[in-house]
């Protein structure tokens, strides 16, 4: 059974594998549409997920964290052709 994170929880693994987890892979999708070696700068006021989607993020890229992909799979980020042959790049 999942349940909803406590607040200020903001490992992505964590809250995938046993939370509930609102979708922000859409933002994997703009980064490698608009990086092409320029530097984004994310600004949010407090409290709307910054620590989280950057816990995302980093899971997506990371090659040291194992294969992410049964975390991925079901999340909107896969369906994106160019961004699926980024996993764990």
């Amino acid at each position: 059974m999942k349940r909803i994170p406590a607040s200020g929880l903001d490992d992505f693994r964590l809250i995938a594998e046993k939370g509930y987890y609102v979708d922000k892979s859409g933002f994997i999708v703009t980064l490698l549409r608009r990086l092409e070696g320029t530097t984004t700068l994310i600004t949010r006021p407090r409290r709307f997920g910054k620590s989280l989607m950057l816990s995302m993020v980093n899971s997506f890229f990371s090659l040291f964290n194992g294969d992410d992909s049964p975390l991925f799979e079901p999340l909107d980020v896969m369906k994106d052709p160019d961004a699926r042959e980024e996993l764990n790049r």
